[in-house]
């Protein structure tokens, strides 16, 4: 397969699980993290990042590094869209629930979906795609 077609392929797997995220955000209340996740979704270069092999992590283990990732965000002054209502969620779900992650990734933009057992949208959190030299600065 040539490096275009992997792309295409890749790009084409994506798809459903796009538009299933939109769908998703789209049937819940007003919310600012729904809006901002849908601003993040139109944009047309973002692709499904994920690993279709990985499973899924249990909620205890997600709540502890999200409830650290959300103390640290707030040291910087810089929360994620959708990061407090995750925790939130990931506190009242049962510690050994698995909770599947889809992850979306642009130039602009960093998704990450997070659903129940059920296949139920808990939490969306969205914001502007970090390079990775930006990261390593502000970090450390």
């Amino acid at each position: 397969m040539v490096a275009g077609d992997a792309w295409k392929a890749m790009s084409e797997l994506g798809i459903n699980e796009l538009e299933e995220l939109r769908a998703a955000l789209r049937s819940l209340p007003s919310a600012d993290w729904a809006t901002r996740a849908l601003t993040a979704l139109a944009d047309p270069a973002l692709r499904y990042s994920g690993n279709r092999e990985s499973g899924s992590t249990a909620a205890t283990d997600l709540r502890r590094i999200y409830e650290i990732r959300l103390a640290r965000q707030k040291e910087r002054g810089t929360v994620a869209s959708g990061m407090e209502e995750l925790v939130s969620e990931l506190r009242v779900a049962d510690d050994a629930e698995r909770i599947r992650i889809v992850p979306f990734l642009s130039e602009s933009y960093v998704v990450g979906a997070f659903y129940s057992p059920a296949g139920r949208l808990i939490g969306c959190i969205s914001g502007p795609h970090d390079k990775p030299e930006e990261s390593r600065i502000r970090e450390g």
